[in-house]
């Protein structure tokens, strides 16, 4: 209503002696079967649309029409919508017409293009697959760095956090060894206890991040049992080229610095970046050398180059990445005047080539090879504190190297035509990967896998599409099941139902099939007759988008159901003895409900969930152990004038854990109570846009520990009576300089 008065003081001056034309305006989108309903339309005679100078003003009806009177002249038409980018439109009128006005989604409308598992890159809302996109713009409120704290606040997704291996990740109750990591789909190579440790995934100069629950063994082999999760980095740039400063300090002892560049040059983009992250480490009580969180220093590069023909693009890409953590010991008694120390290098070197081409309107081939190293070096010091002379251990497993070497190379042929009900995608998928150190059968092992894939798109009747998919696999090490999918999309009215069944597989790892750790303290040997572990997985799901009265709606809920076979467990034989062995039977089911409201400068996404986890050991008396936990995740965001306000939250549920002793048989129970992580952070724009600043607290609640009421052992270490969370509140600060546009 801020422009009525001007707009009907026009319009009274503009009936007066001057012939009306009837103009209707048909509002469309690019998403599918939608409309620009209660769209509001301003008319200029200049494309500022300063509140002066508008002349006319109009509102869309539930099918997108709007209707006014203009004399003849030439116009300048803006179209805001809740959900879609503002259109800008001249029109010159000199009769009574029609005008066509096209509105290209914005992110709010989950219309973001996904690549994931698709055949094309296409709309979320398209995809048969649900998959979850976090995008730049929404992790750029939250001002974090890393692939763990962008996960953090996302429901069925837990983050663990180990001292010395970093943290880990589980999706629907199925652990991070079955869970895929991608970088612009190239897996991610280097598992410590099956994981990744996503703090070492930096997503400074990123696109998006995708992720996809349930098993996608068809498309990506093993270890995408639970799923995957792909980072999509940043490919083009602009021809006046664009600097991009990063700087971040939070009190808790975090120190970030990045810089980022790029320039497009004819048919070539070249982006440049670079990250140091330094953290001083972290402790409840003050004083002491021992710190519960490590002192760690991150250094990450990448350089990357593209030519981007007609019909031919060509990328080359180089990422380095090195972190230094330090575990600084307790003195020792009986005078405190010794510790020992430990120093864990980490290095990955990740290169990838990779090429798309379109052979016609219909057909496509994109493929990559690229080769992955991964090393990470031990070193341990005996110190004396009063001289502060070190000397290093070399028995007892003091240094000690581990290495992972990974040639792979991936390629698809993809068939699409618009106007046909069927559509394919073929691939082939190579993976040989070595590891290597001491504690590896023979200081070397190597496992390949070859595999063919399958998967196509068959559209019935305009609102069913079926992906039916295959996957067959010949690995050097274990017998490869087939991996079979049938997904299904149907869309009705405002609402899209997805429902989808996945035979999911994990292969053993290199450590699982020839570890051999035998020192005073450990005896675990590998085992090279595991199987591969086997799943089937049922996921159901609705999505709903409305809009009521300038107001985006968007429910949902889903269920899912994992069994899985064959779950491969580290079980004792005698004594300190362990080994691998396909033992158990997996299962977790759950659903959740989501919600979200988007406005014209306030967003609200509030959501529910439930897990619930049992574990069949196959023994003759069949011992069982079963837990639950909940989750409640929400955001606000509010425009305040030239300020972004951002509240996340995110509540875990308590968790009651049932433990079997493989060797002598007895169950025991911890409990881990319930605890609330939250951050809020004010943002806004300086200097044109070139300045962005962000300021906010982290871990508002203060969490830092969480009570675990039974402390129980594994064959490696006795895990803590509390479960490390937090560093406690801290306050931070982010400040982005956009050197050039």
């Amino acid at each position: 209503m801020r422009y009525a008065i001007v707009i009907l003081f026009q319009l009274v001056l503009s009936n007066i002696g001057f012939a009306q034309n009837q103009l209707r305006f048909e509002i469309t989108s690019t998403k599918e079967d939608g409309v620009g309903e209660y769209a509001e339309l301003l008319v200029s005679k200049s494309n500022s649309f300063e509140s002066t100078d508008i002349i006319a003003y109009a509102t869309a009806n539930e099918f997108g029409i709007a209707k006014l009177s203009l004399e003849n002249g030439l116009y300048y038409v803006k179209v805001i919508a809740i959900g879609y980018d503002d259109l800008v439109q001249s029109i010159r009128v000199n009769e009574s017409a029609t005008y066509p006005l096209l509105l290209i989604p914005t992110d709010e409308m989950l219309g973001q293009t996904v690549v994931t598992i698709q055949s094309r890159p296409q709309s979320s809302t398209k995809s048969v697959e649900k998959i979850l996109v976090l995008t730049q713009k929404e992790l750029a409120s939250r001002s974090v760095f890393n692939l763990r704290d962008a996960l953090t606040q996302q429901m069925n997704v837990q983050i663990s956090n180990d001292n010395s291996t970093g943290s880990s990740v589980s999706l629907m109750g199925v652990s991070g060894q079955n869970v895929k990591i991608l970088i612009d789909g190239v897996p991610v190579i280097g598992r410590l206890d099956g994981n990744i440790d996503l703090s070492q995934i930096n997503i400074n100069d990123i696109e998006r991040i995708e992720v996809i629950e349930g098993p996608v063994s068809t498309a990506y082999g093993s270890n995408a049992l639970a799923g995957v999760i792909n980072v999509i980095t940043k490919k083009k740039t602009s021809t006046s080229g664009e600097i991009m400063v990063d700087g971040y300090h939070e009190t808790n002892g975090q120190d970030n610095i990045s810089l980022v560049g790029g320039k497009q040059i004819k048919k070539y983009n070249v982006r440049l970046g670079g990250s140091r992250n330094f953290f001083g480490g972290w402790n409840p009580t003050e004083g002491g050398r021992y710190d519960l969180w490590k002192p760690k220093e991150q250094y990450n590069g990448r350089f990357q180059i593209s030519r981007n023909g007609e019909k031919t693009q060509l990328l080359i890409k180089s990422e380095f990445f090195s972190e230094l953590l330090l575990n600084k010991g307790r003195p020792l008694p009986s005078y405190f005047e010794t510790a020992f120390d430990e120093e864990f290098y980490t290095k990955r070197f990740d290169q990838k080539i990779q090429l798309d081409k379109q052979m016609d309107s219909n057909r496509r081939f994109s493929g990559y090879i690229a080769y992955n190293h991964y090393s990470r070096v031990r070193n341990k010091f005996f110190k004396d504190l009063v001289t502060l002379q070190s000397q290093q251990v070399k028995t007892d497993g003091g240094d000690d190297t581990t290495a992972f070497n990974a040639m792979m190379a991936r390629g698809t042929y993809h068939y699409f035509s618009p106007n046909r009900p069927f559509n394919f995608e073929l691939g082939y998928d190579i993976i040989s990967q070595t590891g290597i150190g001491s504690r590896i059968e023979n200081e070397q092992q190597t496992i390949s896998d070859f595999a063919l894939f399958m998967t196509s798109e068959i559209v019935l009747k305009k609102k069913v599409t079926l992906k039916p998919g295959v996957r067959i696999a010949y690995n050097t090490s274990y017998s490869a099941p087939i991996a079979p999918t049938l997904s299904a999309r149907y869309k009705h009215k405002d609402y899209i139902y997805r429902l989808s069944y996945g035979r999911g597989f994990r292969a053993p790892d290199l450590k699982e099939l020839y570890l051999s750790f035998v020192d005073v303290n450990h005896n675990v040997i590998g085992n090279k007759d595991l199987q591969a572990e086997r799943s089937h997985n049922f996921q159901a799901s609705a999505t709903g988008f409305h809009k009521v009265k300038g107001l985006l709606i968007r429910p949902s809920a889903s269920v899912f159901y994992n069994d899985i076979d064959d779950k491969i467990t580290l079980a004792g034989i005698q004594g300190i003895e362990y080994t691998y062995v396909n033992l158990d039977k997996f299962r977790s089911t759950g659903g959740n409900v989501r919600l979200g409201i988007a406005g014209n400068k306030t967003k609200v996404n509030v959501g529910y969930s439930t897990t619930f986890v049992t574990s069949f050991s196959n023994t003759e008396d069949g011992r069982k152990s079963s837990f639950q936990y909940s989750e409640v995740n929400g955001n606000i965001s509010r425009t305040v004038g030239r300020f972004i306000l951002n509240y996340f939250a995110k509540y875990n549920g308590p968790r009651t854990v049932f433990n079997i002793d493989l060797e002598n048989g007895n169950v025991t129970e911890s409990r881990i109570n319930s605890y609330i992580l939250s951050d809020f952070q004010v943002g806004t724009n300086l200097s044109a846009k070139r300045i962005q600043l962000n300021v906010g607290v982290k871990n508002v609640f203060d969490v830092r520990n969480v009570n675990n009421e039974l402390q129980t052992g594994s064959v490696h270490t006795s895990a803590p009576a509390d479960l490390a969370v937090g560093t406690g509140r801290s306050y931070f600060i982010k400040t982005i300089f956009r050197l050039s546009k």
